[in-house]
Order: C-alpha cells, then sequence, then structure tokens
C-alpha cells in the first residue's frame, strides 16, 4: 500500500484502481468460485421450519389445610407459580426437543418454548412434547405440594394455540448469498493485490 501513498501522505486511487482493474479477470474468477462453493453449501442445507408457543405456568394458592409455618415461608404473596420459569428452563431446556426461554419483560409465569424442524408438523410435535413435559413436571410438583394443603388456581396451559411457520425459517438464503458475494469479492482483491506487489518487486 506504501506504493499508492505520495510525499503528501494521500492516497492515489486512481493509480491503486487502474492496477486493480489490470486484474479484473483473477477478482472475478475468485469471486466467482466462492459464490460457487456458497451456492453448493445452500443447496445440501435441508429447510427448517419453525413452531412456538407461550406456555403459562401453573399457579397455586395456599389452601385452608396449609400451616402457618408454611405460609411464612411462602412470603405474603396470595398465590404462588408452582416453579419459577427461569429454574424450569434451566432443568428442562436440556431435556426436551425444543428450546425453552423466559419472558424478555420479565413476566412472571411466563415460558416461550421455540422448536425447528424439517416439516411443519414435526416443529409442532417437538413444542407439543416440550409442554407435555413441563405440565408433568408441574403435576409431580404439585402431587407434593396438595397434601399441604395447597390449592390450583391456574393449570399449565398454552396461552393460545401452537404457531407454527409455513415458509422454512433456516437457512436465511439472502444473507448467506449475500455474505458469499462479499467474501468472494474481498478474497478476490486481496489476492489481486498480493499479486500485484508480486509484478511490482520482479
Amino acid at each position: 500500500m506504501e506504493d499508492y501513498i505520495d510525499n503528501k501522505e494521500s492516497v492515489d486511487f486512481a493509480r491503486l484502481y487502474k492496477d486493480f482493474k489490470s486484474q479484473y479477470k483473477l477478482i472475478s474468477v475468485v469471486t466467482l468460485v466462492v459464490i460457487l462453493i456458497g451456492m453448493s453449501y445452500l443447496v445440501q442445507l435441508p429447510n427448517l421450519y419453525g413452531a412456538k408457543a407461550v406456555v403459562q405456568v401453573m399457579t397455586v394458592i395456599k389452601g385452608a389445610k396449609t400451616t402457618e409455618k408454611q405460609i411464612s415461608s411462602q412470603g405474603d404473596v396470595p398465590y404462588n407459580e408452582i416453579e419459577k420459569a427461569l429454574k424450569t428452563k434451566e432443568i428442562l431446556d436440556a431435556i426436551v426437543p425444543a428450546t425453552i426461554k423466559v419472558d424478555p419483560k420479565k413476566v412472571e409465569g411466563i415460558l416461550y418454548i421455540t422448536a425447528t424442524a424439517q416439516t411443519p408438523d414435526k416443529a409442532k410435535e417437538k413444542v407439543r412434547k416440550a409442554f407435555e413435559v413441563i405440565n408433568e413436571r408441574y403435576q409431580k410438583i404439585y402431587s407434593r405440594l396438595e397434601k399441604h394443603g395447597f390449592e390450583i388456581v391456574s393449570p399449565t396451559e398454552l396461552v393460545g394455540p401452537i404457531d407454527v411457520s409455513r415458509k422454512p425459517v433456516s437457512p436465511n438464503k439472502p444473507i448467506i448469498i449475500t455474505a458469499t458475494v462479499v467474501i468472494g469479492m474481498l478474497l478476490g482483491l486481496f489476492l489481486a493485490y498480493l499479486r500485484i506487489l508480486i509484478i511490482k518487486n520482479d
């Protein structure tokens, strides 16, 4: 790059452009090769469809059978989540065939389930199975609490139907294609610059 800097420490872009233009064939070939490699990779990637659901965590209330000791340990809240949503996520996220997330707005008692699969029906089935695992866990916890006088305020339930995408959510073809073109051009320019330096040093 020093060859293109004059005494006034400004870059001679005209000269730089002229040298790069002389290497347009190399730049074009390298860019095309990278694009072809990217396209062949993109063709092999399977289309993935997404499904998601919102889950309301079961809540329980201290019933008439609850002792004063249990009430004091629970605090003054009249009803509580059967288990904190974040704890459910930490325990089950690696077990269920989907991804569990807590509400980004920090709303208590809400879980988000998301899943991807090669067909919309399979993605929906993953979400449904994840919900069943969550519900089963809460039922087991409640079976223990029930003996101490706790009662269900609201069950574990889906907030609305499972949302399934009818168009692939992955791969993101526009981003991959754009990245491939940019990488190809940058690599072509880099190799062209190296070739220009070699020619000038001969």
